[in-house]
């Protein structure tokens, strides 16, 4: 079958003086999560030539660029795409292997996102669609991607609430049905390649992805890390022979892909990073998963639960964070940590695109209350994906952040700048939706107080 659309400009093959040896692997994540496995990494919030060439120069074996295009219009997401592309078309050596990182429920721009970058970066003689995340018990079984339920059940990921986004449906589970799903048939299933998790581990796998016709589709099954390491190895094979692959995938793959040791700072000992003085939490996220999070953390002591309420803010948003401004203030005057969540009923409107503006616009909101908070501020937990990225690129004005590591499974805790103006080093905890159990939000909570450490049960 023929890929997603190409140019013939970039042709690399086994001898060609162009083909990288030690380039970091491109990771174009489309809200902050997508590094919910690693440590140790910079993720790059903008692309100017300066910023990459600090990023490139870490030395990390994966480089984040955070486009934070989920929450934005699909014509506003390929102009976004469009714009990174163009400034890695630069980058020496040229990378090899380039990921599409989005979420494990499957929503977000696709096939928009690898199509753009397989016309502005391409030709890519593999495509990869591997949207499982272990952390979060988002598998891979027999093609059918779905989530692992507590009581050991498994639900297929088109019977879930994702499937119904309001920005993003989709009805097919098997990772074949969705790629013809969301092409339009121009993927076929008798086209795709699926490895099954035996087939993942045939000594035989690299010539036979070697044998597909070029910009074949590749989806693998992933229950447990040892198959993404398989997968990822096979990946990192094809690159040592020249051949270029675009990934899109969740975050567990990554881990594979990256190699990492163990994170330096553990989870347990991250409130060393902390400032002397209360925290506030962002909560945008409107997901099932998140108000059960949020219920059970407002149980606990030292918190000071405010909502936005989000008509009064399309109302007056002046007046509604003005409020709200004042309310963490005087939380924080209180020795509280503010807990600020929007209101938990769903706005939903009949534009797709409507929907992803009102999204932006809440998490802007959010984000900008920051401004509330003194420099002895000890933390931000931002849930949501949008929100903690509008938070990081646009309230707090960052060009870079350095991953320290999960301080939950698939919770991230980055730290601004050492020259930040106002909060140098604080700690950011980028916390996804759709992550954890009902006790997870109280945990990194606790884990972030003085003397913290120890989950609440």
């Amino acid at each position: 079958m023929s890929g997603l659309s190409g140019k013939d400009r970039y042709v690399l093959r086994p001898g060609s003086e162009t083909t990288p040896k030690t380039m970091p692997i491109f990771v174009l994540d489309d809200d902050p999560t997508g590094s919910q496995t690693v440590h140790s990494c910079p993720l790059l919030l903008r692309w100017d030539r300066a910023t990459l060439a600090a990023g490139m120069a870490s030395g990390a074996p994966l480089l984040f660029l955070l486009t934070n295009s989920r929450s934005l219009s699909p014509q506003a997401a390929v102009a976004r795409a469009r714009e990174v592309c163009a400034a890695m078309r630069g980058l020496e050596p040229y990378p090899t292997v380039v990921v599409s990182r989005s979420d494990s429920t499957l929503r977000g721009h696709f096939p928009l996102e690898p199509q753009v970058i397989e016309a502005e970066l391409g030709p890519f003689d593999r495509f990869f669609l591997v949207p499982a995340f272990l952390e979060g018990d988002r598998l891979t079984r027999h093609g059918i991607h779905g989530i692992r339920q507590p009581d050991g059940g498994f639900v297929p990921v088109g019977e879930t609430e994702f499937a119904r986004d309001p920005a993003f449906p989709f009805r097919s589970s098997d990772l074949r049905d969705y790629l013809a799903e969301k092409t339009g048939g121009a993927v076929t299933l008798a086209s795709v390649c699926h490895l099954s998790r035996s087939e993942l581990r045939e000594p035989n796998l690299l010539a036979r992805l070697v044998a597909l016709p070029r910009g074949s589709w590749v989806t693998a099954d992933a229950e447990e890390q040892a198959d993404l390491d398989a997968l990822a190895g096979v990946i990192r094979a094809l690159a040592d022979q020249g051949y270029r692959s675009l990934l899109r995938c969740a975050a567990s793959l990554l881990t594979s892909l990256a190699q990492l040791p163990t994170q330096p700072l553990p989870p347990t000992e991250m409130h060393r990073l902390c400032g002397p003085g209360p925290g506030l939490v962002l909560v945008g996220s409107w997901v099932e998963r998140t108000t059960e999070q949020l219920n059970e953390l407002l149980t606990e002591p030292g918190l000071a639960p405010l909502e936005l309420r989000v008509s009064d803010l399309l109302a007056d948003p002046e007046a509604e964070t003005e409020r709200l401004r004042q309310a963490i203030a005087a939380a924080h005057r209180r020795g509280l940590t503010a807990v600020v969540a929007t209101s938990r009923e769903r706005i939903s409107l009949a534009d797709p695109s409507a929907n992803l503006a009102l999204g932006q616009r809440i998490a802007r909101a959010l984000g900008d209350l920051v401004q509330a908070c003194g420099p002895d501020l000890g933390f931000i937990v931002a849930k949501g994906g949008v929100t903690a990225n509008t938070l990081l690129a646009e309230s707090l004005g960052v060009a870079r952040v350095d991953l320290q590591g999960q301080i939950a499974p698939g919770v991230n805790l980055v730290r601004l700048p050492a020259d930040h103006g106002r909060w140098p080093g604080l700690p950011v905890v980028t916390f996804p939706g759709n992550v954890g159990d009902r006790r997870t939000l109280a945990a990194v909570l606790a884990r972030l107080r003085p003397g913290g450490g120890v989950f609440p049960t």
